[in-house]
């Protein structure tokens, strides 16, 4: 039988030990479902099979006998390295309002030097939003509050706006819940599949304008995410139907001169 190259073993590994050591609850959320979903979400940023694995083990030294130096052992510095970090951010508090948050978030980027550790959090943190009903408000608050203003800044500063967003939007959802529902409402379903349909007509009217200009082309489509609808409502002090840009087109080419090209088509 054909071995496992060695990145496989030790992802399988770390998912192993996971299973044996994460039986518990914390805040009555199951830790072993908290850290599978938390990894299944990284695995989808592609970061490599060690952030991966830190992923799968960032619970285990507290939960088991199991200590960072058998990690380190185990698998590697850099899984080690990247736990290490994930618990100097656990360290910090979330701060007031009040403070000078901007000074907060380079602190966060300072104390943790390995980024993975950072995006590692975040992704933590997304499915602890999605799963709050377990928790008292004020925790739910807390954790809300972190995502908004420290983490969704930070993924803002990376340009990992699909982190943002969701931190962005679940978060949204905690602090200003009424608002939320409002916009929610409004993106019934079946309006919604309407927008998917106009979002994938458009995509397709500019690939094939793209294609006859000799243009190779990426063309992705979303809706903007609730967060930033609400934004825009507040800044521009409108209703939700007067605001028309609820839609976002991404056209990615590989060159500048194709770029403004590209950009005369949609003008």
């Amino acid at each position: 039988m054909r071995a496992f190259p060695l990145y496989i073993n030790q992802m399988l590994h770390a998912c192993q030990l996971a299973h044996e050591h994460l039986n518990r609850h914390i805040h009555k959320r199951d830790v072993l479902k908290h850290t599978i979903n938390t990894t299944l979400l990284v695995a989808e940023l592609k970061l490599g099979h060690k952030t991966i694995c830190a992923s799968f083990l960032k619970h285990v030294p507290e939960c088991s006998p199991i200590a960072l130096d058998d990690i380190h052992a185990e698998f590697g510095k850099e899984v080690h390295d990247i736990i290490v970090n994930i618990q100097k951010l656990k360290n910090i508090s979330t701060p007031p309002r009040q403070k000078d948050l901007k000074t907060v978030r380079h602190m966060f980027l300072a104390v943790s030097k390995e980024l993975r550790a950072i995006i590692l959090k975040m992704c933590s943190l997304i499915d602890w939003l999605k799963n709050l009903d377990d928790l008292p408000p004020e925790e739910q608050k807390k954790r809300a509050v972190e995502a908004m203003e420290i983490y969704a800044p930070i993924a803002d500063m990376l340009g990992m706006w699909g982190l943002k967003w969701q931190l962005e939007d679940y978060a949204f959802k905690i602090l200003v819940p009424q608002e939320y529902q409002k916009i929610e409402k409004r993106f019934h379903i079946d309006e919604k599949k309407n927008r998917d349909k106009y979002i994938e007509r458009t995509r397709r009217i500019l690939l094939k304008e793209a294609k006859k200009a000799g243009i190779d082309c990426e063309i992705s489509g979303r809706l903007k995410h609730f967060y930033s609808i609400y934004q825009k409502m507040q800044n521009k002090r409108k209703a939700f139907n007067e605001i028309y840009d609820v839609f976002a087109l991404t056209v990615v080419v590989d060159t500048i001169d194709d770029c403004y090209r590209m950009l005369g088509i949609i003008h």
